[in-house]
C-alpha cells in the first residue's frame, strides 16, 4: 500500500468523535433556532430541538408554511402549503416532508446559513411555479 494512503487513513483512524464538526450544540441552539425563524422567507417558521435518541443525535426539527397562520384553512397547519426538515447536528437536511413535488433533496449544509440559504432558494422557485 502507498505511504501516503496508509498515512491517510492513520489520521482517519485517530479522528474522535468530539473532533467532529456540528454545525449546533443542542444545548446552547437558541441564536440557532431564532436565526430559522427570522431569516426564513415564509409565512410561518417553527423550529424546536429535538433530544429524540439523546443528546448526541439532537436535530433541529424545522416546520416552514407558505401562507401565514391567519390564512390556513379552518386554521389549521397542515391545509397550508407544508414542508418539514429534520436537520442533523452534522449537517444533513432532510424534507421530510412537502407540499410541492419533487421534495427538496436531502443535503449537507456547513452551517445554519447555508439552510437557511437552500431552503429561501427552494421556496423562492416553488412559490414562482406555484403561482404565490
Amino acid at each position: 500500500m502507498k505511504k501516503e494512503i496508509k498515512d491517510m487513513i492513520v489520521k482517519l483512524a485517530s479522528i474522535k468523535v468530539s473532533d467532529a464538526h456540528y454545525i449546533f450544540d443542542p444545548d446552547k441552539a437558541t441564536d440557532e433556532l431564532n436565526k430559522l425563524k427570522g431569516k426564513i422567507d415564509a409565512g410561518y417558521v417553527n423550529s424546536y430541538v429535538s433530544t429524540l435518541g439523546g443528546k448526541e443525535r439532537a436535530s433541529i426539527m424545522l416546520t416552514v408554511t407558505v401562507e401565514p397562520k391567519d390564512k390556513w384553512a379552518n386554521n389549521i397547519r397542515e391545509n397550508a402549503t407544508i414542508f418539514q426538515f429534520d436537520i442533523a447536528r452534522n449537517g444533513d437536511v432532510d424534507n421530510f416532508r412537502s407540499s410541492w413535488k419533487p421534495a427538496m433533496h436531502k443535503f449537507i449544509a456547513g452551517n445554519i446559513d447555508d439552510v437557511i440559504m437552500k431552503i429561501n432558494d427552494y421556496l423562492k422557485k416553488g412559490k414562482a411555479k406555484h403561482g404565490f
